[in-house]
């Protein structure tokens, strides 16, 4: 089973957004400096830095999961146990971020913080509601497999 023109167009973007985003967590303190957004003699620098570069593995390793994903859905076997431990590691790696992010705003609060820390928490929910879904789908695949 081949994927969707959509599910290709969104491996796509996952990918590419993967290859532009390791370059970025490796030199996010000289690409901060080239932009002015902080000084290096700013308070901040070094923990806006590492706090930036924490999330952007965070976030590399939610990418690279989904791909595996897709992967498991493009050979035709969506319900196997690992996407399922796969969307539960999301929801929790999704929670640990909002916390990362808790955890910033009470240092240096934005509207952008915020925002963010509602949506981990939201993706966080969902990935687990569909680990959820994806343990019942496997349970009944392996119980009508066995029927036949």
């Amino acid at each position: 089973m081949s994927l969707t023109k959509i599910s290709k167009l969104v491996c796509f973007v996952l990918v590419v957004c993967s290859i532009i985003g390791i370059p970025i967590i490796i030199y996010i303190d000289k690409l901060m400096e080239a932009y002015h957004i902080l000084n290096l003699n700013n308070d901040r620098f070094f923990f806006t830095v590492w706090f930036l570069r924490i999330c952007g593995v965070i976030g590399e390793y939610v990418v690279f999961t989904l791909l595996k994903i897709f992967r498991t859905i493009s050979k035709g076997n969506p319900f196997v146990k690992s996407n399922e431990f796969d969307l539960k590691v999301i929801a929790i790696v999704s929670f640990v971020y909002a916390i990362l992010f808790a955890v910033k705003a009470y240092f240096y609060c934005t509207a952008v913080t915020i925002g963010i820390i509602i949506l981990s928490l939201g993706m966080s929910v969902c990935a687990y509601v569909f680990s959820q879904l994806f343990k019942q789908s496997v349970q009944y695949k392996e119980e009508s497999d066995f029927l036949i």
